[in-house]
């Protein structure tokens, strides 16, 4: 559950994120909201929430977050009726990916990432991306991979599903998603049940379906395709995602804004 609070001193707003307790009386549950607070004590960036305090009482924890009035990319994604431009999403997505090759510089792999686990500071086109929701995060130094299977289905690389061990590749798969969802509405791999997610995820060819590709760049179509290869050692690194030519043929916007440490 997540509230609005107002410094009294200040009058500043704040997000309240209160977590019950006996919720996370499962070991790997209390794992998950230690993990977010970890990571977020330790990150400093303006494409990233902030984690301003945190603390306990008898049954519950409370995050005391940066309050973010737009809502989540996935609300916004609904309400332009998933009509971006390219140079719209181009702006959100290189904001996003800014905000990934931050965590990947200290080992961090954010696992989940999706729309609805980045928010938005206002909806319209002078909106600032922040990446929240760090539970199924991981820390891995150098080469270090893991086996762990977490995350929402349709986000999931393929190697997850397949055991096969992992690192940072997953969260460059979950953008190259987030852009093909924010340029047509649909998701690349669709099902019923989770298997059947999985199955296609693995196996299934990625398509351009004309209705909606039709008056979409190939650049970006190219973008897309290098972040969705089914082998993580063949798909885009963060560092050339950011450098892609279909960023420089959109006009990235110069973004200044506020942030305390």
């Amino acid at each position: 559950m997540v509230n609005l609070g107002i410094n009294k001193k200040t009058g500043m707003k704040v997000a309240i994120k209160k977590i019950k307790i006996d919720t996370y009386s499962n070991p790997k549950e209390q794992e998950y909201i230690l993990n977010e607070i970890d990571i977020l004590q330790h990150c400093h960036h303006p494409y990233i929430i902030r984690l301003i305090d945190h603390f306990e009482t008898g049954d519950h924890t409370y995050l005391i977050l940066e309050y973010i009035k737009g809502g989540d990319l996935g609300e916004y994604s609904k309400k332009l009726s998933y009509n971006f431009s390219e140079e719209h999403a181009a702006n959100i997505m290189n904001q996003i990916a800014k905000g990934i090759k931050y965590l990947h510089l200290f080992g961090i792999f954010h696992k989940d990432l999706k729309p609805n686990n980045i928010m938005i500071t206002q909806q319209d086109t002078n909106g600032i991306i922040k990446i929240c929701d760090f539970g199924l995060s991981q820390i891995l130094s150098g080469n270090e991979k893991t086996k762990s299977i977490a995350g929402t289905p349709n986000y999931i690389s393929p190697e997850i599903f397949m055991g096969i061990p992992h690192n940072k590749e997953v969260d460059i798969w979950a953008l190259g998603v987030i852009l093909y969802f924010l340029l047509s509405g649909k998701l690349p791999f669709q099902g019923k049940t989770e298997k059947e997610i999985a199955i296609k995820i693995v196996k299934e060819e990625l398509k351009f379906d004309k209705d909606h590709w039709e008056n979409k760049s190939q650049t970006v179509q190219d973008l897309i395709k290098s972040c969705l290869q089914k082998s993580k050692e063949r798909r885009i690194n963060i560092n050339d995602f950011i450098d892609h030519p279909w960023f420089k043929n959109n006009k990235i916007k110069n973004i200044r804004y506020e942030y305390f440490l």
